[in-house]
């Protein structure tokens, strides 16, 4: 009967220290795993973060441009409205002064003409 007991006690004591074993080497496993997984996790947040500043960089970019492009294009667009008034206006401007001159010129010599045909009549 100690004999039996004794064998018992060493069977539990087996069954025991390999079911100890057992668990630590479950729990070492899923801590290995958990770490992969956090460390998976953290990669895919770094490439995705990664990922996410060069599309804004790129529409920062690609926006600046826009305005850029735009920004030219207005001023070039002011400029040509700047010199087609200002061609305009100098030439409505010559145009009115020489019809004016015209104008002038040709009453003064109408009453150079009238005053001297006085003359003569007198």
């Amino acid at each position: 009967m100690a004999a039996h007991t004794a064998t018992k006690k060493d069977t539990v004591a087996t069954h025991t220290n390999t079911q100890d074993v057992n668990v630590a080497a479950n729990r070492a496993t899923q801590g290995d795993r958990l770490a992969d997984d956090k460390a998976t996790q953290n990669d895919k947040v770094a490439t995705q973060t990664a990922s996410q500043d060069m599309t804004l960089a790129a529409n920062r970019t690609t926006q600046g441009d826009r305005v850029a492009v735009h920004t030219a294009t207005q001023s070039a667009t002011l400029v040509a409205h700047t010199a087609t008034q200002t061609n305009t206006e100098a030439a409505a401007h010559t145009a009115t002064k020489t019809t004016q001159w015209r104008h002038t010129h040709f009453r003064k010599a109408t009453h150079l003409r009238h005053t001297q045909l006085h003359k003569a009549v007198q």
